[in-house]
């Protein structure tokens, strides 16, 4: 599922640098949404899964990092590719490193058995006392940040930030996320 996911997310990336108009380059987005929620849902429970029980937390917190770190970096080095050449190469980088992943997490995890469940039980998970609270405060609390970054560029521009200032202005950005996240941890 790692590598499935993480092969759909390179796909949607790579098509999104050769999307011929606005609405394609969404639905391809989209898409790409997709695979990248299903690969932070699955790696969690995978490193939750081969890890020892009294070091489960830590794992845990070690791919909500690793999330953090690639939002903290990816996204300064996105906006600098983009600047330097164009935002289809961002894409196309981002496609590239993105299959090497792919790549990565089906040579080098352990292949375990699983037990296949039912996309209904999946769901039926929200229905469990406090869990469709917890994540409407998740996606309130992701929402946030992520607006931000939808928005950013259009914000620097307002407030006199230039294009050139603009990686530097998404690596404080990140990095406060990054400090963030280990003070909450």
């Amino acid at each position: 599922v790692l590598a499935v996911s993480m092969l759909v997310y390179a796909f949607a990336n790579i098509a999104s640098a050769i999307a011929p108009n606005y609405w394609t380059l969404m639905g391809v987005r989209i898409v790409l949404a997709v695979g990248a929620g299903v690969f932070a849902a699955t790696a969690t429970g995978t490193a939750a899964l081969l890890a020892k029980p009294e070091a489960r937390t830590r794992a845990i917190a070690v791919i909500v990092g690793g999330s953090t770190l690639a939002v903290a970096l990816g996204a300064p080095m996105g906006a600098l590719i983009g600047n330097v050449m164009s935002w289809r190469a961002a894409f196309l980088s981002l496609g590239i490193v993105s299959l090497l992943v792919a790549a990565a997490v089906w040579f080098m995890l352990p292949k375990l058995p699983g037990t296949p469940l039912p996309l209904r039980e999946r769901l039926l998970v929200v229905t469990r006392p406090g869990v469709s609270r917890a994540l409407l405060v998740t996606l309130v609390a992701l929402s946030a940040p992520f607006s931000l970054f939808t928005y950013i560029a259009a914000f620097a521009k307002q407030t006199g930030v230039t294009q050139d200032l603009l990686p530097l202005v998404l690596v404080a950005f990140g990095g406060g996320a990054v400090i963030g996240n280990y003070v909450a941890g």
